[in-house]
């Protein structure tokens, strides 16, 4: 079932990065929904799957361009990695970490991507440049996005058995939640 979940947020990240995005674009900047996915999947999906689902949603994102193979898909990689160190210390229902972590991987993703360019076509605007004004506002833009996104997501996570209910703690033993 778990499986099933996954596709489902791959899906409608696909959707949305082809046929939504260029309508919310702002001043040339468009948010990362496979990105947004792969954040919200790293925050509350079963660690054992998490990477390898990173994976196979940054090889889809590497389908839609036509650069090199496989950077995307490390990247999401790494980046549901670094969530899934961090997700115990998150109280990851609130809005503000939703977008603090997302908002991070993103940069963390966009500077992967900027350092790419740089090295494979020897960039004349520089590093620095790259970083400040592409990543960082799609970065940002990402992580705007991302409260919402976590909102939708969650509503159709719960059904499906991908996110826990918040549950109470007796003695140590915890009523209402399903360990991941």
């Amino acid at each position: 079932m778990i499986w099933f979940v996954h596709a489902l947020i791959l899906a409608i990240g696909l959707t949305c990065q082809s046929t939504v995005a260029p309508f919310v674009e702002v001043l040339g900047v468009r948010p990362d929904w496979l990105l947004l996915g792969v954040v919200f999947l790293a925050l509350h999906a079963p660690a054992k799957e998490t990477i390898l689902a990173a994976w196979i949603v940054g090889l889809a994102a590497d389908l839609m361009t036509l650069e090199q193979f496989g950077l995307l898909g490390l990247s999401y990689a790494v980046a549901a990695f670094l969530v899934l160190e961090v997700r115990e210390y998150l109280f990851r229902y609130r809005a503000l970490a939703q977008f603090g972590v997302t908002a991070s991987v993103a940069l963390f993703v966009q500077c992967m991507w900027a350092l790419y360019v740089a090295i494979r076509y020897g960039s004349h605007d520089g590093l620095t440049h790259a970083v400040l004004v592409r990543a960082l506002p799609a970065s940002l833009y990402t992580g705007l996005w991302a409260i919402p996104a976590h909102r939708v997501l969650l509503w159709i996570g719960r059904p499906l058995g991908l996110v826990r209910s918040r549950g109470i703690s007796r003695g140590g033993v915890t009523v209402g939640r399903r360990y991941v």
